[in-house]
């Protein structure tokens, strides 16, 4: 499979020919396999991109957070484009009520009340595996964020720190994301 994989992204298209080329309704097996060089390509040359049947493909942060905060303009509804493929199916249903494709005010509100459900479990598998291994930045990004969803103030701080201190600027979205909560959280231990 390894030799496969590799001819398969060495004759893939490089760059803007590659961008032009991307279509997630035909995935060649060279994204499968490794979607990262795609990624880099689409948000060097075309972050924003058109995709044939007329929807839009972003691979900048900054874009997709402001898709994300402006729900009156973008939606997650996805009745319009899934009920031509599913019809009156158990698939249609679970695509339209689910909390993934539900907009503001019902996804938030649903996942206010979900994640401190999940958060608890998330911090006992990484305490769980902090006995086995030392914590990479990755798994003090995700502790920060389990903290932070149970407002544990402190901790998500002191996590956050952790990660850009071992993170080392590599993951600048995450450093990003680390940065901001690190300025909140700060304010908001002030008062």
């Amino acid at each position: 499979m390894r030799e496969s994989a590799d001819h398969a992204r060495s004759a893939a298209p490089a760059g803007p020919a590659l961008v032009a080329s991307f279509d997630l309704a035909r995935l060649d097996r060279a994204f499968l396999d490794d979607p990262y060089p795609t990624y880099r390509a689409l948000r060097e040359h075309d972050p924003v991109h058109r995709m044939p049947d007329g929807s839009c493909f972003l691979t900048r942060y900054d874009d997709l957070v402001a898709v994300y905060h402006d729900a009156k303009t973008w939606s997650s509804d996805k009745k319009i484009d899934f009920k031509p493929k599913f019809g009156d199916s158990l698939l249609y249903e679970h695509h339209t009520t689910s909390l993934v494709f539900n907009d503001p005010p019902i996804h938030t509100r649903v996942r206010r009340l979900l994640a401190p459900t999940f958060a608890p479990r998330a911090l006992k598998a990484l305490d769980m595996l902090a006995e086995r291994e030392t914590p990479n930045a990755p798994a003090w990004f995700v502790r920060a964020i389990c903290y932070d969803k149970l407002r544990r103030k402190p901790e998500a701080l002191a996590a956050y720190q952790k990660f850009i201190e071992l993170d080392g600027g590599r993951d600048a979205d995450q450093n990003f994301q680390a940065r901001q909560r690190i300025r909140i959280l700060r304010h908001e231990l002030k008062k």
